[in-house]
């Protein structure tokens, strides 16, 4: 009976250290947005940061011929909702879009942005 009694200890204690890390792997997700991305060309770097549970991009290097300026507000009002971000891309040319984005692993992320009916989808890379 005492063994039984410990098994069950032992096992009741392992599953809750797991559920815990499972929690607490999940509730770090969102934090891994943070920081500097680049697009695939290489000609643009955003900074992802968090403001009040909700995350934006603002543009802190550009080396095309675009409109856009460092400074310039990318992404707002970026969700998280367990699996994606989902929030508002800002474009001169096309106005406010509507974006989704997720984790192709640790340092890669997919940005679709669509407005329309139409939709484009790329690839950033964290900036080490």
């Amino acid at each position: 009976m005492k063994m039984i009694a410990k098994n069950y200890l032992i096992t009741t204690g392992l599953t809750w250290l797991m559920s815990m890390a499972a929690l607490q792997g999940h509730s770090q997700v969102p934090e891994k947005l943070k920081g500097i991305w680049t697009n695939e060309q290489g000609t643009r770097k955003t900074d992802f940061y968090e403001v009040e549970g909700k995350y934006f991009g603002k543009l802190v290097w550009v080396s095309d011929d675009s409109k856009l300026k460092a400074g310039d507000l990318l992404f707002k009002e970026l969700v998280w909702n367990g699996k994606k971000f989902h929030g508002t891309a800002v474009t001169p040319a096309r106005g406010d879009l509507s974006c989704v984005i997720s984790f192709e692993g640790d340092d890669k992320l997919k940005i679709t942005a669509s407005k329309g009916g139409m939709s484009k989808s790329v690839y950033w890379t964290r900036v080490k």
